[in-house]
């Protein structure tokens, strides 16, 4: 595998996910964007990525964004729960509803501003996944996402090997859409039906928010092996450096300094936080005064705030 081919922005995954240490230990580049360090239900930081997703293709490198929000909100059971739970259940089922609400408009404005840039088109590719069964399906703004997200895949969990604690297959039923046809043509295929399954729900439900090994090697090798721009051909190509050439690496003395808690375990699996645009840090940062923000020429470091729900109670 080509060193340095791809950089992965995984949005919204757990702070360990498999699928950014596959591209880790394969030489690529990873960075998750997840909480505490990333707060991408901020309209800024997803501007702010969108930003450095330009910036990369500008300079003809190539980058995946693989999209996991949690599906909780929007599952089955909440439909009962709304019908028969005390109305302090159902205000939290509707304000999480609202914030799923919010972040998938952040994330259709970056699609859109990416995917609508023909200079940088080429050289991003998206992905986005949720549970077949997921109510958030039907949602209007998931039907723009998906006018750009064409290719789809639909597959069960025991293709890929996703088990219960007692070793027995579950039929996860998965969804991704995606930009990148490859990518979908691997996944793709549901179960046959010649096997039992366990019952996907309570601590196995928990566990199935996260990705075998099998499906990690699969969704990376598709990515590596699909034909991505081999050079640059742009009128941009041509622009001044000292413009484009303000890249993730490119001020390390900007980069935030704390050496305990969940930043110091990211720098240390080489994992640095992105830079960004000039924006208030009041608006990437939120009201955590404790930390500060970097502003260079025109990228600092994405904002920090904690709040429920990497993945700990997805699906």
């Amino acid at each position: 595998i080509e060193p340095g081919k791809i950089k992965l922005f995984e949005y919204c995954c757990a702070d360990d996910s498999l699928l950014a240490q596959w591209f880790l230990n394969h030489k690529q580049e990873a960075l998750r964007l997840c909480l505490p360090d990333y707060d991408m239900r901020r309209p800024g930081n997803g501007r702010i990525v969108a930003a450095a997703l330009r910036e990369r293709a500008y300079r003809g490198q190539r980058s995946l964004v693989w999209v996991a929000f949690t599906c909780t909100p929007w599952c089955t059971w909440q439909t009962y729960n709304l019908a028969t739970c005390n109305q302090v259940t159902v205000e939290k089922i509707k304000k999480a509803r609202v914030e799923s609400q919010e972040m998938l408009n952040i994330l259709y404005d970056l699609v859109k501003e990416v995917l609508d840039d023909m200079d940088v088109e080429p050289y991003v590719h998206f992905a986005f996944e949720w549970p077949r069964w997921c109510r958030g399906w039907e949602l209007d703004i998931v039907s723009k996402l998906r006018s750009f997200l064409t290719y789809t895949a639909e597959f069960d969990g025991c293709r890929f090997g996703l088990q219960d604690n007692h070793g027995d297959l579950l039929r996860k039923p998965w969804r991704v859409v995606t930009t990148l046809k490859p990518l979908a043509e691997a996944l793709d295929g549901r179960c046959t039906g010649k096997h039992a399954h366990g019952v996907t729900c309570g601590v196995a439900a928990k566990a199935t928010a996260y990705y075998t090994p099998a499906m990690v090697e699969t969704i990376a090798r598709a990515v590596m092996a699909a034909e991505w721009p081999t050079a640059r051909v742009s009128a941009l190509a041509g622009t001044d450096s000292a413009q484009v050439e303000t890249s993730e690496t490119a001020t390390s003395a900007a980069m935030p300094t704390a050496t305990t808690g969940h930043g110091q375990h990211s720098r240390l699996n080489g994992l640095m936080p992105i830079d960004i645009l000039n924006e208030s840090s009041s608006e990437i940062m939120g009201p955590e005064a404790t930390r500060t923000s970097s502003r260079s020429s025109s990228l600092s470091s994405l904002g920090r705030e904690t709040q429920e729900g990497t993945r700990s109670e997805e699906h």
